[in-house]
């Protein structure tokens, strides 16, 4: 029978048990069995070759009872340890979710603006929803009038938007219980203008030396030149991203007769981005341009 059977830990709807080691050399593994609301039903709801367990995603209002066996290799089951029971009611307010980034996204080709907000979420298991706040400087407060919305999913969707936009956003986990987690960091983005193509123009034949050029737009950290044969799909040359406005083609040759398709995205992040401190990402486009065709001879 195992020793020590205890609960360390009961309520936000979760139940932490903790136990002795088992040093017989034909142990096996522990099962744990559980009953709810009274003593008559129990079943089995895990095993563990560990020494701790965690029930998770329990009613606040309901009680549960607990009681764990050891079994050796040849399936013996060892006398059940005494009964625990446990009501994992709603104690503490969730932890604040972490790694918010945020970008502002202008594709004209798909007719989409908006900001893309991502999180990761807390872990625990009585988790209801986020709220989502929004200002217009980083240190704006999370309250009832920058509450824009709530999601159960960790990423959210801001298209009540427009080309030009600053916006600085905040998330807040909110439990089962409605208790409500400190706001996270906030994390911003602006949605830049469309990139404008200027060389070579739509539907002309393109030639040596092959130079593509396009206006600049306010506050890019960058841009790509992506050349394809097709629209958005089979690209077969991506430029270095840069800030210079010109980029000279250094892919494979042309055929001659075909029609190829070009555009240039525009970044408003640099390459490396710090979020909370510890988690490196590579930023998303943030513009595009409409898609250009050409054809060489």
């Amino acid at each position: 029978m195992p020793a020590n059977f205890t609960l360390i830990g009961g309520g936000d709807g979760q139940a932490h048990f903790r136990w002795s080691k088992n040093t017989e050399p034909d142990f096996d593994k522990y099962i744990l069995y559980r009953s709810v609301g009274d003593m008559n039903d129990f079943v089995r709801i895990g095993e563990t070759k560990q020494t701790e367990f965690v029930d998770v995603f329990l009613s606040y209002d309901l009680v549960y009872y607990y009681y764990l066996t050891a079994i050796d290799f040849a399936g013996n089951e060892s006398a059940p340890t005494g009964v625990i029971d446990v009501r994992p009611i709603n104690i503490s307010s969730p932890a604040s979710p972490t790694n918010v980034t945020v970008y502002g996204h202008n594709y004209p080709n798909l007719n989409q603006v908006e900001f893309v907000i991502t999180w990761t979420p807390p872990s625990v298991s009585d988790l209801m929803m986020f709220r989502i706040y929004r200002g217009t400087d980083p240190f704006f407060r999370a309250d009832s009038t920058s509450l824009i919305d709530s999601t159960t999913v960790g990423i959210y969707f801001d298209r009540n938007v427009k080309p030009g936009d600053l916006f600085y956003y905040r998330v807040t986990s909110v439990d089962l219980g409605l208790k409500s987690s400190l706001p996270s960091a906030a994390a911003g983005d602006r949605i830049m203008e469309k990139v404008e193509l200027t060389n070579p123009s739509n539907r002309i034949e393109f030639t040596p030396p092959y130079v593509f050029t396009w206006k600049s737009v306010e506050h890019a950290r960058g841009y790509k030149v992506f050349v394809a044969k097709s629209p958005l799909a089979d690209t077969i040359w991506t430029s270095q991203k840069s800030i210079d406005t010109t980029a000279i083609y250094q892919g494979s040759s042309f055929n001659p007769g075909s029609v190829y398709y070009w555009w240039v995205a525009a970044y408003s992040k640099n390459d490396t981005l710090i979020v909370d401190k510890n988690i490196k990402i590579t930023p998303d486009i943030n513009s595009r341009s409409l898609i250009w065709t050409f054809f060489v001879r």
